[in-house]
């Protein structure tokens, strides 16, 4: 066999281009579809490059909780009063008394009397006499006091009988004195809503009062509904034209009022003039005092005792 060495023909010249030319095509063609490829991807990672966006929106949700039912500031709220824990304040020339109500059924009372101007008081309460709940106090003859309150007698710790008591001993001794009863004016123990008086049984101006005080034949009341009202002659109620009260004091002359306001940082108390009590005389604030805490009140001529507390305070 011999050895020859095969050759390739050389193309011609017009198909070497042609050649050339399709490389060149299929070239761009892969440039171009990789510059799609890039661009797409470009857009789907940054769909907003080059714009400027807008913060996204914030929405407060509309409340669909129940409306609050709490009382407009026309309307005051309601007085929680606990009857036990009642305060009495009375004035002499020569002694202050106060007393906590206690309850027939529960709490003790408490009865204290002070010969300082209230910077000490000594208990003065006469549980001896079986003295249960405190239902009103009153200051006579300058240094005595008479109280009307239910008593257990004769050993029966069910018997919530109202009795009026006196001391003319500062406090030492008391004695029951039913004629005193019989002319005093008090909430029956056993259904507040009714006033004991003289003429006989006056029904509240309200379902549940938080105070009653009574002095000369005038008898002043308040309402957990923070009205303050006055038993005329005629034993029909007149309104007094204030809100928001917690608490009574009487004299023949002077009725005052303690409520709660938005302009006191305390207690206020309002002054009306025993015979005209359709305008107040004046108001006077006792800063620091605190409404939420059981209060009582004593005027006499010219000033205003508050018991709020711990706090004795006087208003001149």
């Amino acid at each position: 066999m011999s050895n020859r060495r095969s050759r390739r023909t050389p193309r011609p010249p017009h198909e070497a281009r042609r050649w050339v030319a399709w490389v060149i095509v299929a070239v761009l063609a892969v440039g171009v579809g990789a510059l799609s490829v890039f661009a797409l991807q470009q857009s789907r990672e940054d769909p907003y490059a080059g714009e400027t966006v807008a913060p996204v929106p914030t929405f407060t949700p509309r409340s669909t909780s129940t409306p609050d039912s709490s009382p407009s500031p026309e309307a005051p709220a309601a007085v929680q009063i606990d009857p036990s824990t009642v305060r009495f304040l009375a004035v002499g020339d020569d002694a202050i008394w106060r007393a906590v109500a206690g309850s027939c059924t529960g709490a003790d009372p408490l009865l204290e009397k002070s010969t300082d101007g209230g910077a000490t008081f000594a208990d003065i309460t006469p549980l001896y006499r079986g003295v249960t709940q405190i239902l009103s106090l009153d200051g006579f003859a300058g240094t005595e006091a008479e109280i009307v309150a239910t008593a257990s007698v004769e050993d029966d710790d069910t018997d919530c009988t109202p009795q009026a008591l006196r001391t003319f001993t500062q406090g030492s001794f008391w004695e029951f004195y039913p004629e005193v009863l019989a002319e005093s004016t008090y909430l029956n123990p056993q259904n507040p809503g009714q006033v004991v008086t003289p003429a006989g049984d006056v029904a509240t101006p309200c379902a549940s009062p938080t105070s009653l005080r009574s002095v000369s034949g005038t008898a002043a009341v308040t309402c957990d509904d923070g009205t303050a009202s006055v038993l005329a002659d005629d034993q029909t109620w007149s309104q007094l034209p204030i809100s928001g009260a917690l608490t009574v004091g009487l004299t023949s002359d002077t009725l005052a009022v303690a409520t709660t306001d938005a302009s006191c940082s305390g207690i206020l108390v309002t002054r009306f003039a025993t015979g005209d009590l359709s305008t107040p005389e004046a108001s006077q604030c006792a800063e620091g005092t605190d409404p939420a805490q059981p209060v009582a009140v004593a005027p006499d001529d010219t000033a205003t005792l508050v018991w709020a507390g711990d706090a004795l305070v006087t208003l001149q």
